[in-house]
């Protein structure tokens, strides 16, 4: 990328630069739609979050997190340790309450990410890589997406990578100090979300650089965040509801076989999702030479004991949870195989900046072309339901609702609690309406002949903006 002549102060001034070239785009890049309403690709997982942020600001912070569907309130709910929503509550002091502090916060636990993968990645594999790695995980198209939605990702990447570089230091440095922030971060990124799991045999592997495999150090550097997060969700689940736990009722459903949410079709899940917006046409060939042609990286048993857990994630989960954000814990992992690959590529171009800039321009800028049509089909906004709801949340009185869709997207706008069916039946109207229903909005219900007929003849009928809905209070 220079010439030998350069002074060695020019090369660090023009390092420099590019790492903060690198930053700039990524902040950039995820800040595109920050006013965009929740409404897109993730909407219902990224106003479930907001939910909890929403609740934090109104109902005072705590541990456990609530939502708006489930019934009048409270609606507590086990959820991941909700760091974002309580970044979220604080900031309000300062900033609205609004898309551009949901996703503002998303971005700025993502931006966190890229800085301890770049302090990861320059300690074990050196700066040139670091710095490669870097730019091809600010381009990666999911990420992109995700580094800004208003969901646990951010933090738990986050967390992921700041644990990786923590362990890495203590492992060069030791010393306690050192060893406790590796913990605390480890456990951070696991409370997170669970899948920043998938990362404890790198994190273990990078330990053994510096205490034996009897030693108990890292040993309790998986155990105390496994602890810690799975004792949170135990009680967070006896709280909310007595002898439930969603991680038992999800490993019970990954174990029929023909059980699946999100795309159907296997091939197509893979091919959209990994190949387009994880790897992309252009990552592909830097891929392939950071996995064969890196000796460092080649020879680096944490980068494979990593990919060993994503590949069991892949097989086990995957196969059944085909949801986009589901791949985003391998984006790391991708973007430091494919920085050592383009940072090889870069080395046979010689001393040819021109060359060199062409194979970096292929990769970084490929990667967002490559990947355009994918990923603004992610940025697809529903806007009738952003719509239905603010027009509800005018036109509502206080009380419970009933929605005719799952989706919970029309609640949070309308900033009412209630219950969710797309295919509402008599018994459930009689029980929910005994419970405190006020109004029922049928947005996309499948409408049950005799329950549409029964709730036209015997509540009011009112609109609000593009909505229909019902006074369950009142004859017409």
């Amino acid at each position: 990328m220079v010439s030998q002549s350069e002074s060695p102060a020019r090369l660090r001034a023009t390092y420099w630069l590019a790492l903060a070239a690198v930053f700039c785009a990524f902040v950039a890049l995820r800040l595109y739609h920050g006013g965009a309403p929740l409404v897109d690709d993730s909407a219902w997982r990224q106003v479930d979050t907001a939910s909890e942020a929403w609740f934090f600001i109104h109902k005072g912070l705590g541990p456990l997190p609530q939502l708006f569907y489930n019934g009048p309130g409270p609606n507590y709910v086990q959820l991941e340790f909700p760091f974002l929503p309580l970044t979220v509550a604080l900031l309000s002091h300062v900033f609205p309450f609004g898309s551009w502090l949901l996703h503002g916060v998303a971005t700025a636990y993502s931006t966190l990410s890229l800085l301890f993968l770049w302090l990861f990645v320059r300690r074990v594999l050196g700066p040139q890589v670091a710095l490669w790695a870097a730019a091809v995980f600010a381009v990666q198209p999911l990420g992109i997406f995700f580094g800004r939605a208003f969901q646990p990702e951010p933090a738990m990447v986050a967390g992921t990578m700041a644990a990786l570089w923590l362990t890495a230091r203590y492992a060069d440095r030791g010393g306690r100090l050192n060893y406790l922030l590796a913990v605390a971060a480890f456990t951070f990124a696991v409370a997170a979300k669970l899948p920043a799991s998938l990362a404890s045999p790198a994190v273990f592997l990078l330990a053994l650089r510096r205490d034996r495999i009897l030693s108990p150090r890292p040993w309790l550097l998986l155990a105390v965040p496994a602890l810690a997060a799975g004792g949170y969700t135990l009680w967070a689940g006896t709280m909310v509801s007595p002898g439930y736990n969603f991680v038992v009722i999800i490993l019970q459903l990954l174990q029929h076989k023909s059980y699946h949410v999100g795309i159907a079709s296997v091939p197509q899940f893979w091919y959209h999702f990994l190949l387009e917006t994880c790897i992309t046409g252009a990552g592909a060939l830097p891929l392939a030479l950071g996995l064969v042609a890196v000796p460092p990286l080649r020879r680096a048993s944490w980068f494979w004991g990593w990919a060993a857990g994503l590949l069991l994630w892949c097989l086990v989960v995957v196969r059944h949870i085909r949801f986009e954000y589901y791949l985003v814990p391998l984006l790391p992992w991708l973007a430091i195989a494919e920085g050592a690959g383009l940072e090889q590529l870069v080395r046979w171009c010689g001393g040819t900046r021109l060359a060199a800039f062409g194979a970096a321009a292929f990769v970084l800028a490929g990667s967002l072309l490559f990947s355009l049509r994918p990923l603004s089909e992610l940025y697809t906004l529903d806007m009738y339901s952003y719509h239905a709801g603010t027009a509800l949340r005018a036109a509502l009185g206080p009380g419970p609702v009933i929605l005719g869709t799952q989706s919970p997207v029309v609640l949070f706008y309308s900033r009412h609690h209630g219950w969710r069916t797309n295919s509402l039946t008599m018994a459930q109207l009689r029980t929910w309406r005994a419970a405190g229903a006020h109004y029922y909005i049928p947005v996309w219900s499948k409408q049950i002949p005799a329950v549409a007929r029964y709730v036209r003849s015997h509540y009011l009928k009112r609109t609000a903006g593009p909505v229909v809905y019902y006074d369950l209070r009142r004859a017409p």
